[in-house]
């Protein structure tokens, strides 16, 4: 955070070491005193690790304080603003060659996503998107300068790839 970067530190993050032990005490307690970190009391709520190392956590009841805390350090800076049914989850990645990818996973598999969008920072020169279905990938239009992508409907998977 000394270059500049920011923290949100939620609920009991820091509590358990990478073995799931439980720690003495949190490493990042030290935070609390740092003007560039939000810290979330309660949010997720307690999550105990069983055996097999899963994690089985419950939408947190401060989901919306959490989201708020995470745009206010990030401002304008967000890679990806997806609207899409809460069961959808995105994780994107920024290629050697520039591209940016977007994974996109619909865990409510049996029902077809329709109308998701996105909007996108920097903006992109062109977009393709690529499920298992569709043997070829599909060209997207690009929006709003280039920030804005309509996706086709999906059901499982699929990957937003822009252009630099």
């Amino acid at each position: 955070m000394d270059a500049g970067g920011r923290a949100l530190v939620t609920g009991n993050s820091g509590n358990r070491d990478e073995h799931l032990r439980l720690r003495l005490a949190s490493p990042l307690t030290s935070l609390r005193e740092n003007p560039r970190a939000v810290w979330l009391d309660g949010c997720p709520e307690a999550v105990v690790p069983v055996a097999d190392h899963a994690l089985k956590v419950p939408r947190p009841a401060g989901l919306d304080q959490v989201v708020q805390a995470v745009s206010s350090l990030l401002g304008d800076r967000r890679p990806i603003r997806v609207s899409a049914p809460e069961e959808v989850f995105v994780e994107g990645y920024r290629l050697p060659n520039g591209r940016r990818t977007f994974h996109f996973v619909n865990y409510a598999s049996d029902r077809l996503v329709e109308g998701a969008t996105a909007t996108v920072s920097p903006p992109a020169t062109g977009a393709t998107w690529h499920t298992p279905e569709e043997t070829a990938a599909l060209d997207v239009s690009l929006t709003e300068g280039g920030k804005a992508v309509c996706l086709p409907n999906w059901q499982t998977y699929g990957v937003l790839v822009l252009e630099a």
